[in-house]
């Protein structure tokens, strides 16, 4: 028998079974909680389709799955893609339940790539990204980073922040901003220990827009990849060899709150400094 090929999967549809690839593999979080398990899959035609298990099935097929490894899937159902974050534009999304079977097998041939990205030229993300419902995945060396902070959102929620500077060839910058679980979990020690240059691919990003510029936000769908191993980086690494470059350290933002110490040391005064303050400015 032929193979399935993920293309010619359709929605609301039974399946035997799948050979494919699991190129991309994450865990969604809602408030810091595990809520449900996705990965991509990919063939040797080109084919890409999503694949989730709600909560309750979480914990079993994070432990079967592994990002980079081979698998058949058997006995599945599938289901429109109508997710908000979605990462792979098919009009189907595999149905991961209890009794959908999933075993490793041998590398498929034709080889199928271990990484599955849609770069955007940072050029064409306002165009292309900013009204689309796929997300938005970028390459580039990290110029500059800001360091885990807490936000105020809206006056009224305290979120936590990290900030990055990405540069492509051209030397054109791409702010990148990780919000709540995605921030919390960034792990930025791993960056001090990367040789220079660090390229990063950021992938399952949402566009919009900061100052007139395009800025690329967390979803419950983004991960990150230090230096791939992917033909895309050779030009990079090419590039920035000649260059030794540093990873700049950006500003705090305006709203970051301060410690209750440092509110206090920045609101000290001696009686004779409050003595020369005018009082119509400083209330």
């Amino acid at each position: 028998t032929m193979a399935l090929p993920i293309k010619e999967i359709k929605k609301y549809n039974f399946y035997p079974s799948l050979r494919a690839r699991a190129c991309r593999v994450w865990i969604a979080k809602f408030n810091g909680q595990p809520s449900s398990f996705n990965c991509v899959f990919v063939d040797n035609q080109g084919g890409a389709i999503q694949a989730v298990a709600k909560t309750r099935d979480l914990p079993t097929f994070a432990a079967i799955v592994i990002e980079g490894n081979h698998y058949e899937i058997k006995g599945f159902y599938t289901y429109e893609n109508r997710a908000v974050n979605t990462v792979a534009a098919h009009d189907a999304v595999i149905d991961l339940k209890s009794n959908t079977k999933i075993t490793g097998i041998e590398a498929i041939t034709p080889f199928v790539p271990r990484y599955y990205f849609n770069f955007i030229d940072y050029a064409h993300i306002m165009t292309k990204s900013k009204s689309s419902r796929i997300l938005t995945d970028v390459l580039g060396r990290l110029k500059a980073l800001q360091p885990l902070e807490q936000v105020m959102v809206r006056g009224q929620t305290l979120e936590n922040k990290i900030e990055f500077m990405l540069e492509n060839i051209r030397g054109e910058e791409l702010r990148i901003t990780l919000w709540g679980d995605s921030a919390r979990d960034f792990d930025g020690l791993a960056l001090h220990n990367l040789p220079s240059p660090v390229i990063i691919a950021f992938a399952g990003f949402r566009v919009t827009e900061f100052k007139g510029k395009p800025n690329l936000n967390s979803t419950t769908a983004s991960l990150w990849y230090f230096n791939p191993d992917i033909p895309e980086c050779l030009a990079y690494k090419h590039f920035f060899a000649q260059l030794p470059v540093e990873i700049q350290q950006l500003p705090s933002s305006s709203n970051v709150v301060l410690s209750i110490k440092e509110q206090i040391k920045e609101n000290r005064r001696t009686i004779h400094e409050i003595l020369c303050m005018n009082p119509y400015e400083h209330k």
